[in-house]
């Protein structure tokens, strides 16, 4: 009698023949649960990663906790705010402090190719001690003495050399020896340079601080000093004390901000988190995809073997030992696809962190190896196959040995379906009918098939719709922005300026010119009308302009009249946040001048008068008759202009870049391509999953359909007895799988759209509130939804035609094993 060992070791044999009479459906198998697992594996590494490189970044240019940030047009003589910062009672709590200059200017970095006119920032500091605060990365090129130094994204952004020449506001000529970065210009978001990676129109120019004093006339002075806090010390009480110091001082006017005030800073952290919920729900879809799949596949592996299964029952063979072998088959799967699963997790990772890199080019990146994260991943791919052979195994053994011995032809009934089937006068032969009759005569195994496939194609849909939409989202923007005139120009003034004298008109009249108008920009804020039922209040850039400008004015729909009070025309995104509609009031606080320099900050209420179509929520627009408002009639801080006949934007560029007054000047189409390349790196990470779940995809197809051959062996076997030819079964397969294919598509675009409508409206419109995205499905992705539901499917069994042909036909008849 054989022992407990050789017991154990005949069922591993048995398992083993398993697996290799199924070699391939394993295989893929374990690659589905792979894809699924290393795409969970490999996104949910980089909210690791990121937090990991910020930290190492900061910390090795010692970003500052506190600045001294003098008032705008003001400055102190050198070594003053050390000297203030010395002074206070928690002086010795200051580790270190450094005092700088930093002042807005214009850069021409144009080549004989291109026209590079941005606006940009000249930074003083001690460029040479890597320790000190807000220290300089040198990414190219060298540190020397009196030397230059181009921020580094900006220089990418235009491929420009290491070294070279560029020219500041005023026509001064300089050269720069190297390209470099400070922590606060992680990310380049500068005055007037439109947010979040503005590196294509804002040039941050550092220096020595003497070289930077000596270029701009400020020799002795500084406007700025950084400092860092020793860990542990009260850092509200070290402002509160700078604070009183500043504020006793005479003909100091300054402001004390911390890290949370670096816009570097504060976005590098809070993306982390909402980006990484965005690729959860990625992951996390793909997987259930995946585990959907397996759960289908391996179920289906089961039920083909259920007649051993009824006869194992039939020779008393307890149902714990009857699980065994599929169970030991599903940990083979599991192991594979767990291994799988690691190798493709690094892949994604790769991927991913290669687009990271490339997006913010930090000094350090930290990309360790997360088995956390692997490990939960490969538990995840390890117990999908157990939970999908659980079901089956049961209810195979909980059925009476004759109905698991049953042959496929009369197990396989649709019930009521397949009845009514039956009843029905279809066209054609027996032969003919074949396809949709099988389709309905095993309606469980249909299901199943649609629901895996579908789900696949689900996930496609959802990557791919997300991608419909953030692309439809820029083409409105840049529709809106552009509109008749693409060559328009923004133009921001230093300041305030009169409208009817000095800079202003000498601009309007330039010769480049051919027609313009000054307008305002103020910053202001929308009051939720109802903060206690969650509704937040609104920030935006309020526009003061002629609302029938010929220039440029924004498209006002759903307009109404504003009576007595002032109007205001909202984004559609902005409204919805606020849940107004046309001719609510909405309260609007903003500043408002008050006698020659003073300002104050107001509350008045406005009608809004009309939404404007972009989908950018904090642009807002008021029309001029309303100036008055705001205490500002007759001046201006910026203009929109329209090229003469016979120029071009960037003759206009050249002419207005050394005009006084002028902070910069800006095409139109600048802000477009910023948008189009901040959408290309987004979409970058998308491809990722869309990959995967395209492969995902491809594969649950071909898997469907060669289990789908193998479980209807006898019945080919049948055909082929009866003399039809191999291509006649093959097509009949064709065709049975198109009809599986339109179900699992029929599916897969319905949940997809769901998918799409709440990650765009909810997850994403969460995540990005800044941006009203429109929910938008590309005939492409119905497409590729058709391609891989249907094509994908109904062609996969022309891939296991040579099985049919060397079928053994004698031994697929056999009723008894």
């Amino acid at each position: 009698m054989p022992g407990p060992g050789s017991s154990r070791s005949l069922w591993l044999k048995w398992s083993w023949r398993d697996l290799r009479h199924r070699w391939i459906s394993v295989l893929v198998i374990a690659i589905i649960i792979a894809v699924g697992t290393g795409v969970y594996a490999g996104l949910g590494s980089t909210s690791t990663w990121r937090r990991l490189s910020n930290d190492a970044s900061f910390a090795q240019l010692h970003l500052h906790d506190l600045r001294i940030e003098v008032s705008p047009g003001s400055d102190a003589a050198e070594g003053d705010l050390i000297e203030l910062v010395r002074g206070i009672p928690h002086a010795d709590s200051v580790t270190a402090v450094q005092e700088r200059l930093r002042l807005p200017t214009q850069v021409d970095a144009s080549s004989a190719d291109e026209v590079v006119l941005v606006s940009g920032e000249l930074v003083g500091a001690d460029l040479a001690d890597t320790d000190a605060v807000d220290a300089l990365f040198v990414d190219v090129g060298t540190v020397t003495p009196d030397g230059l130094l181009l921020e580094h994204k900006f220089a990418r952004h235009f491929d420009l050399p290491a070294q070279g020449r560029i020219t500041l506001a005023g026509g001064t000529v300089v050269a720069y020896s190297g390209q470099g970065v400070g922590p606060e210009e992680f990310l380049v978001s500068g005055a007037d340079a439109g947010g979040f990676l503005a590196e294509g129109n804002y040039a941050v120019v550092y220096g020595a601080l003497a070289t930077i004093q000596q270029l701009t006339g400020r020799d002795g002075r500084v406007n700025d000093a950084v400092m860092t806090i020793a860990p542990g010390s009260d850092l509200d009480a070290i402002r509160t004390e700078l604070e009183a110091a500043i504020a006793s001082t005479t003909g100091l006017s300054a402001t004390v901000t911390d890290r949370s005030d670096v816009d570097a800073h504060r976005l590098l952290y809070d993306d982390i988190d909402a980006d990484q919920e965005i690729w959860n729900v990625l992951s996390i879809l793909v997987l259930g995809a995946a585990a959907i799949a397996a759960f289908n596949l391996v179920s289906r592996i089961v039920e083909a073997q259920r007649r051993e299964l009824g006869i194992q029952m039939a020779l008393g063979v307890p149902p714990v030992r009857l699980a065994l072998r599929p169970l030991l088959v599903a940990a083979q799967i599991a192991l594979l696809g767990a291994l799988f699963g690691v190798g493709f997790g690094l892949l994604v990772g790769s991927a991913m962190r290669s687009m990271l890199v490339d997006l913010v080019p930090l000094p350090l990146w930290r990309t360790p190896f997360q088995t956390g994260v692997y490990l939960r991943g490969a538990a995840l791919g390890f117990v999908v196959p157990f939970a999908a052979t659980l079901f089956p195994v049961w209810r195979a053994v909980r059925v009476e040995p004759i109905e698991a011995i049953r042959t496929t032809h009369l197990s396989g009934r649709g019930a009521g379906l397949a009845s009514a089937m039956s009843r029905l006068r279809l066209p054609g032969d027996s032969v003919r009918q074949l396809p949709l009759r099988n389709v309905v005569r095993t309606p469980r195994r249909t299901v199943l098939t649609a629901v895996g496939v579908g789900a696949a194609v689900a996930v496609t849909v959802a990557v791919l719709g997300m991608l419909d939409s953030f692309v439809a989202t820029i083409d409105r923007g840049e529709a809106e922005l552009l509109q008749d005139h693409p060559d328009r120009l923004l133009v921001t003034l230093d300041g305030f300026q009169p409208t009817q004298t000095g800079t202003v008109p000498a601009l309007l009249e330039d010769p480049t010119v051919g027609m313009g108008e000054p307008t305002l920009e103020l910053p202001a804020t929308l009051l939720a009308p109802a903060p206690d039922d969650g509704t937040e209040d609104v920030e935006v850039l309020l526009t003061i302009l002629d609302l029938a400008s010929p220039v440029w004015h924004p498209t006002v729909r759903d307009a109404v009249e504003t009576s007595a009070r002032p109007g205001i025309v909202l984004a559609e995104k902005a409204a919805s946040d606020l849940g107004v509609e046309p001719g609510d009031v909405v309260v609007v606080r903003h500043p408002r001048r008050v006698g020659p320099t003073g300002y104050e900050l107001v509350e008045t209420e406005f009608v809004l008068s009309g939404r404007h179509p972009s989908p950018l929520r904090p642009l807002a627009f008021v029309d001029t008759r309303d100036i008055a408002v705001f205490g500002l009639a007759g001046v201006a801080n910026s203009l929109q202009l329209l090229p003469a006949e016979g120029s071009s934007p960037g003759s206009v560029q050249r002419a207005l870049f050394t005009s006084d007054g002028v902070a910069g000047v800006q095409p139109v189409t600048a802000t477009s391509e910023l948008f189009d390349e901040a959408l290309d790196q987004f979409v970058g990470f998308l491809y990722v999953t869309e990959a995967a779940t395209l492969l995902l995809a491809l594969l649950i197809a071909f898997n469907t359909t060669s289990i789908s051959v193998d479980e209807r062996a006898r019945e080919h076997a049948t055909l082929f007895a009866f003399g039809l030819r191999v291509r006649t079964v093959t097509w009949l397969i064709v065709q049975e799988s198109f009809l599986m294919g339109l179900a699992a598509t029929a599916v897969g675009i319905g949940l997809g759209y769901v998918l799409v409508h709440w990650m765009v409206n909810s997850l994403v419109a969460d995540t990005v509130p800044e941006f009203g995205f429109l929910l938008h499905l590309a005939p492409q992705t119905y497409l590729v939804a058709a391609a891989i539901g249907v094509l994908a499917v109904g062609l996969a069994p022309l891939l296991l035609a040579r099985r049919l042909v060397r079928m053994d036909i004698p031994d697929a008849l056999r009723v008894m094993e």
